[in-house]
């Protein structure tokens, strides 16, 4: 299931340990609300909710195994909760910079330009900053 089979789907229940990264987005990305519970230490098991919390859609970080749990129930249940949360994700995704890939395509091209010109002029390697942070 890739892609533009994540829109099938009402209701993507992220793992906790290790959270999606980019399959994250692009559920999201289609329209499909995502739920996760981030876990401790590990970065990877945080990315999720990073990118969840960047739509401003707290309500689908859990903050326990049992809240997670509720709000799972409470999402496939009700109708109107669902509807909501689906609702503000749509409002949220359009015109939304971590869906947009042309703008991300764009960027990535300028830092591969300025990667090579910088080995070209026979500098050692260094951190390449095409485009500032997107903004919401």
């Amino acid at each position: 299931m890739r892609i533009t089979g994540k829109g099938l789907a009402d209701l993507f229940l992220d793992t906790p340990e290790y959270n999606a990264h980019g399959t994250a987005t692009e559920v999201l990305s289609s329209g499909v609300p995502v739920l996760t519970l981030p876990g401790g230490k590990p970065h990877s098991s945080r990315v999720a909710a990073s990118v969840i919390l960047s739509l401003e859609l707290p309500e689908l970080v859990a903050r326990t195994h049992a809240d997670y749990q509720n709000i799972a129930v409470r999402l496939i249940n009700s109708k109107k909760a669902f509807e909501s949360v689906k609702a503000k994700l749509m409002g949220v995704r359009e015109g939304h910079k971590l869906f947009d890939r042309r703008w991300w395509a764009i960027h990535l091209e300028k830092s591969f330009d300025m990667t090579w010109d910088i080995a070209c002029a026979g500098e050692k390697p260094m951190h390449v900053i095409a485009a500032m942070r997107p903004t919401v």
